[in-house]
């Protein structure tokens, strides 16, 4: 079951799937070959600097390439009023798992050439003995980036069906909105306490504010 629901889910993602590998590959070669001629002096702040600004845009990336993944398995579902799954004979549960178990292993091919990609680019920079490289840190970084979007747009899909984009975009505006009616209300949300528990560790959202740097001390 797992090799057929592959195979359809394949057919459906391969041609996102390409052009996020591609993306992934060429991003980090692209902006340290242009970042690097024009924008800085190659010294060792310098390098850390850019490579921790363009960890920003890999973020990004990892955002677009986990929702892209699970829309591409689920939005052919939700268009088809789910008469594929019920067809199959198997329980819900169980196509969900094999969903989500296909979904992660096709994460791993954007993974696979951003770690690639991050290499390469790394590799054409002289580097002083102060800093190191972490093209494998910062592909695990967006590994795991990408499974926590991936996992979010899964409970959106699942909870809003075909109304996800309205119901993330309003997610999104409630989650820049509550602050400053909570300010206005005169409470404390915040405050940096508020802040650092919902950021930093363990919260799974401090991998989106983690140093994402393919140059490093």
């Amino acid at each position: 079951m797992y090799r057929h629901m592959f195979a359809v889910q394949w057919k459906w993602a391969r041609a996102p799937l390409a052009a996020l590998c591609v993306l992934a590959m060429m991003t980090p070669a692209l902006a340290m070959r242009a970042g690097l001629s024009s924008v800085v002096n190659e010294t060792p702040r310098d390098l850390s600097t850019f490579t921790a600004a363009l960890g920003f845009g890999l973020i990004f990336l990892s955002i677009v390439t986990g929702i892209a993944v699970q829309a591409a398995g689920s939005w052919p579902d939700v268009q088809g009023k789910y008469v594929y799954p019920l067809s199959l004979p198997i329980a819900w549960r169980s196509y969900l798992m094999y969903r989500t178990a296909i979904g992660l292993t096709l994460l791993l091919l954007p993974t696979l050439a951003l770690w690639i990609g991050g290499s390469l680019a790394v590799a054409t920079v002289p580097l002083p003995a102060t800093l190191h490289t972490y093209a494998g840190g910062v592909a695990f970084r967006f590994l795991l980036g990408s499974i926590l979007s991936f996992a979010i747009w899964s409970a959106l899909v699942q909870l809003s069906g075909r109304r996800v984009t309205l119901v993330a975009l309003c997610t999104l505006l409630a989650v820049i909105a509550l602050p400053l009616l909570a300010g206005a209300l005169g409470a404390n949300i915040g405050s940096s306490e508020f802040w650092n528990g919902l950021l930093n560790p363990p919260s799974p959202l401090a991998i989106f504010v983690s140093r994402w740097a393919l140059i490093d001390v």
